[in-house]
């Protein structure tokens, strides 16, 4: 029988492929863990308790204010429209082209009041204010 040597480099392959399993063991362990490895079976019960479509909607919510009929609906949405229109006639980036379809919506009193200068027209990019 002859005895066989082995180089330097051999040894250390020998040495890390014994090592090899426990560096890795953990992060096998964490990887299946994180992948809901090692439930009994909770993940079915929750299936199997719903199925089809959720008919159950939810009721209005008008905890902050009183409710109003249809057409207390409708005046709060022409004073939020008139609002956000004089938000916008005092922005200055905006211009004529914001106000140019409001004759549609708006009711013939109030459609004087939202004149615009012919000069400021579309958005205003300038970086120093001017026109």
């Amino acid at each position: 029988m002859e005895k066989q040597t082995k180089t330097a480099k051999e040894i250390r392959q020998r040495k890390f492929m014994l090592v090899l399993p426990l560096l890795v063991l953990p992060f096998m362990t964490m990887a299946f863990w994180a992948l809901g490895g090692g439930k009994d079976g909770e993940a079915n019960d929750q299936s199997e308790q719903q199925t089809g479509f959720n008919l159950k909607l939810p009721d209005a919510d008008f905890r902050e204010e009183k409710p109003m009929d249809k057409l207390g609906y409708y005046d709060r949405a022409r004073q939020d429209s008139v609002r956000f229109l004089e938000m916008m006639k005092n922005d200055p980036n905006f211009g004529e082209m914001a106000f140019s379809d409001t004759e549609d919506y708006l009711p013939d009193d109030m459609e004087d009041n939202y004149d615009i200068p012919v000069g400021r027209r579309g958005l205003n990019t300038s970086l120093y204010g001017g026109g």
